[in-house]
């Protein structure tokens, strides 16, 4: 019997997803759309709630509401 194959809930149930890379710089995929935006905060709707991403100097490198990606220098905290 063939086992079907496992696909992460940020592929299938439209979870997000948050990926820090080590060259200071945040990666926000699978959001519902941005709610608000400081040099200090940035704000996101995801199917979960409210995601918060603080921290300094926070800028927008890409951003993009029809693909639901953003690409935001590296912050300092993250709270859902």
């Amino acid at each position: 019997m063939e086992k079907e194959p496992f696909f992460p809930p940020e592929v299938t149930g439209g979870a997000f997803k948050v990926t820090l890379t080590g060259r200071g710089r945040a990666w926000v995929e699978q959001h519902q759309g941005l709610l608000g935006y400081t040099a200090e905060e940035a704000l996101f709707r995801t199917k979960e709630g409210t995601l918060r991403i603080s921290g300094e100097n926070l800028r927008f490198l890409r951003y993009s509401s029809s693909v639901s990606y953003t690409h935001l220098t590296l912050p300092t905290k993250l709270e859902v």
